[in-house]
């Protein structure tokens, strides 16, 4: 994590969530902790060691930060969706066509709309499956899990999902503003995707469909057999 994407977690757990620490350790100690045990697994020990906390303090403050991002700020930050049915916000490929990647590397063309769709449905299912191996590897205390209870086991699951987000924002939300301001982006379509994302958002099933067709009809357009 980049100092200036700390720096913007910590003031939001500060401004917007209410955590300031405590008087013998600061929020920004708290956070580091916290980050340490998530993201390299160290143990309570190697913690104490470098921060100088007894292991008590240590396991509160990581126990507190843990907490508050899982059970709080994951409202705020995770969205979480159904994969299969089709359902308010949601597209669900086509049922009774190919689906999986291999499916499609066998020669064949693809003629039928549906499958048209459902091929770059599955594609972008793999990317978003690949994204949940690289948070994986970020968070190393998901490849090795101390035998906590399995509340806790949850609580930190669910807080490394929130980190990775956040991180992944603002690091993206950096990059698109420099390049913005050498010039070598025009004007930033993040405000059209994320309006065009809440009108989804509220959308019923038989929209939701409609939506899918108007997307399988364009695809056909750019990708005629």
């Amino acid at each position: 994590m980049s100092s200036h994407v700390f720096r913007q977690l910590c003031n939001t757990l500060r401004t917007q969530y209410g955590y300031n620490g405590t008087k013998r350790v600061c929020l920004e100690k708290s956070v580091a902790m916290t980050l340490v045990v998530l993201g390299h697994a160290s143990g309570n020990r190697v913690v104490q060691d470098r921060f100088q906390y007894s292991g008590e303090t240590v396991h509160r403050h990581v126990a507190t930060v843990v907490t508050l991002l899982a059970t709080i700020m994951a409202a705020d930050i995770i969205k979480p969706a159904d994969r299969y049915p089709m359902k308010r916000g949601f597209l669900a490929p086509y049922k009774g066509e190919r689906y999986h990647i291999p499916e499609f590397q066998r020669g064949e063309e693809l003629h039928r709309p549906e499958e048209k769709f459902d091929y770059f449905h599955s594609s972008l299912r793999s990317v978003i499956e690949r994204t949940f191996g690289v948070w994986k590897n970020k968070w190393r205390i998901l490849r090795s899990m101390p035998p906590f209870h399995i509340h806790t086991q949850c609580r930190i699951i669910v807080a490394t999902m929130v980190l990775h987000n956040f991180i992944r924002a603002r690091e993206n939300n950096n990059v698109e503003r420099s390049k913005f301001a050498r010039g070598t982006y025009g004007r930033s379509e993040g405000g059209h995707y994320n309006a065009m994302a809440h009108v989804i958002s509220i959308f019923n099933e038989a929209e939701m469909k409609e939506v899918r067709d108007n997307i399988t009809a364009l695809i056909c357009r750019m990708c005629p057999s």
